[in-house]
């Protein structure tokens, strides 16, 4: 078993399709089953060659193989909960308050006088399709197959995003020390992708075949947080607030790849992959509220270790119908950790001036200054920068009073608010690059995208607030046709155009957020 059995297993569903009609499978399937005897680097920076230092010299870390599980979005900014906070496009770190200040800004605690409870949680839906697609594929002594349809999407994702409650806790030079308890997604991960693939014979009998790649990936990196935030300054001109709160991280994250192929006898190929991870992480922010009528704030988190552990993964490879024998790999990933570095954010907002208030937020993660450091005595000549890029995001949200059947909605002891927003998103992963870029997996730029948002609050005098919001984001980025990362000049499955391996696709995807504070 070697790297190149991994890699040419949408390359063997293409050159079984033009046997498959002749001769359809008649036995059981026997599987060769292959286990690494040692574990494995993610990845191995710059050096990706480890056959010196492996008996079978054949596999070079994770990363070069699958880079489908290489190329993992990590997001600390999306997580962030409060639908109020998305319908202003995440410009909320000056506004924030109540329990959903620990997902925010710790330091809005401070103001909080009466016992609070909020919750949230997250939908999620996309669509995608492929640009600038090859128009065939040539496979070395058959006919040319066409591509008719290439589309490509996130899969939906649905799930909580906070549940917490705040209080105070006792009297300090007459204002309230308040201390908050939350369990919250710190870091999101999920990709989950379905790819639909339609293709058939250009010339002599034709026969059209759909390839579908469907993947289902859940979890995230998740915080048990205990916060606390106090008012050091209050008085009708200004006041200042600070806190901070500690986080304790844990998440796991797995995915499942099914490659099927719509002809008849194919076994489909499944590849799974997990990983564990914990930290320890620990946030601090201020807040200044001058005349209610702005406000400004920061927040930062400090450096902290991620601990990835417990990795694995299984690759079962498709059997086209005249195959009697297919392959099984199994491998363990060796442990490592991520070295964070300290990421920063800044807000302010202004108002209401004539009933609109209006917020902008800044926030850099400088993903390229992050470490991996192997556990491995033998990997650690690997450690290095992590293959993130850094990411500055920009955040320009306003809110006001909705205006129609203000009156009715006034006597019935209720409020109603509209917001609506607009933010960059920068993801932490690098596009693709197949000409120029770094081989295994030629990276090329940073991806960002863009989203538009709008919401609704509705207070209530029972104290309890409903807020929902709608983004819609979009972006554009390159992705491995099938997956097939080898270098042009080894690939029997071929394009005339190399940027063809590496179609541009256009991604759009809907966020719904809901979420509620019930103050007590």
């Amino acid at each position: 078993m070697t790297k190149r059995v991994a890699a040419l297993s949408c390359l063997t569903v293409l050159l079984g399709l033009a046997l498959s009609v002749v001769f359809p499978a008649e036995a059981q399937t026997d599987y060769f089953d292959y286990y690494f005897p040692v574990p494995v680097p993610y990845y191995a920076g710059e050096n990706f060659d480890l056959a010196v230092m492996m008996s079978q010299g054949q596999f070079s870390d994770v990363a070069s193989v699958y880079p489908m599980l290489f190329h993992r979005p990590l997001d600390s900014i999306g997580p962030r909960p409060g639908a109020d906070a998305w319908g202003m496009g995440g410009a909320h770190l000056a506004l924030t308050d109540g329990p959903q200040a620990m997902g925010w800004n710790p330091a809005a605690l401070g103001y909080l006088r009466e016992p609070a409870v909020s919750l949230d949680a997250i939908r999620k839906t996309s669509s995608g399709s492929g640009t600038a697609l090859p128009d065939t594929v040539h496979i070395e002594g058959q006919p040319e197959f066409g591509i008719d349809t290439y589309d490509w999407k996130l899969a939906p994702l649905s799930g909580f995003g906070f549940f917490g409650g705040a209080m105070p806790l006792t009297d300090l030079g007459g204002r309230p020390l308040v201390g908050g308890l939350s369990y919250r997604r710190s870091i999101e991960a999920a990709w989950a992708q379905e790819t639909l693939l339609e293709m058939g014979l250009l010339e002599g009998t034709g026969f059209p075949f759909v390839v579908g790649l469907d993947s289902s990936e859940w979890g995230s990196i998740e915080s048990l947080t205990a916060s606390l935030g106090y008012e050091l300054v209050g008085s009708e001109q200004v006041s200042v607030s600070v806190g901070g709160s500690a986080n304790f991280l844990r998440g796991r994250i797995r995915t499942r790849i099914t490659t099927d192929v719509a002809v008849r006898d194919f076994e489909p190929g499944v590849l799974s992959f997990q990983k564990d991870a914990k930290g320890f992480s620990f946030e601090g922010g201020i807040q200044a509220r001058i005349m209610d009528l702005v406000r400004v704030a920061g927040w930062a988190s400090l450096p902290y270790s991620l601990e990835i552990y417990n990795s694995r993964f299984t690759d079962v490879t498709i059997v086209t119908p005249d195959a009697s024998f297919g392959f099984r790999t199994f491998g363990e990933v060796a442990d490592y950790d991520i070295e964070v570095p300290m990421f920063l954010s800044a807000g302010v907002a202004v108002g209401p001036i004539k009933g609109i208030t209006i917020a902008a937020d800044l926030n850099q993660r400088n993903w390229s200054e992050a470490e991996i450091k192997h556990k491995l005595e033998e990997y650690q000549v690997f450690d290095g920068p992590y293959p993130g890029p850094d990411l500055t995001s920009y955040h320009l949200g306003a809110e006001f009073e909705f205006p129609l059947l203000k009156g009715a909605i006034h006597r019935r002891g209720m409020e109603l608010y509209a917001r609506a927003g607009y933010r960059t998103i920068p993801l932490s992963m690098y596009d693709l690059d197949p000409v120029n870029g770094d081989a295994p997996y030629y990276l090329g730029d940073p991806i960002e995208g863009s989203g538009y948002s709008l919401g609704f609050s509705l207070l209530t005098d029972a104290q309890i607030d409903f807020n929902l919001s709608m983004e819609f984001q979009s972006y554009k980025m390159r992705r491995w046709f099938l997956d097939d990362t080898r270098d042009i000049e080894e690939r029997e499955l071929t394009f005339n155009d190399p940027y063809d391996r590496a179609p541009v696709i256009d991604l759009k995807q809907t966020m719904m957020r809901v979420s509620s504070t019930w103050r007590l």
